[in-house]
């Protein structure tokens, strides 16, 4: 990715500043970012925000999904017939 001259110029600036502002710029952008983020999932539809939650929800307590419903598809292995 090219950056611009206008881009080279912050980065020395920032680069130039002791740690404690460095970490403040960073921290603020940080923040701008979240909020972008967030502004950006409300113009999508409510489905997509529930689909959002919902993934984020399951990524820490993956669901148990009980798939004996699905059991009476499959061939039997006991060799006995199975009839509705």
């Amino acid at each position: 990715m090219q950056i611009s001259t206008i881009e080279e110029n912050i980065l020395s600036t920032v680069h130039n500043l002791p740690i404690e502002k460095q970490q403040e710029i960073l921290d603020f952008s940080l923040f701008l970012k979240n909020k972008l983020q967030k502004a950006e999932l409300k113009n999508h539809s409510s489905f997509s925000i529930a689909l959002h939650e919902f993934l984020n929800e399951v990524k820490g307590n993956p669901l148990g999904i009980d798939t004996a419903i699905f059991d009476r598809d499959r061939e039997q292995e006991s060799g006995r017939d199975f009839q509705l």
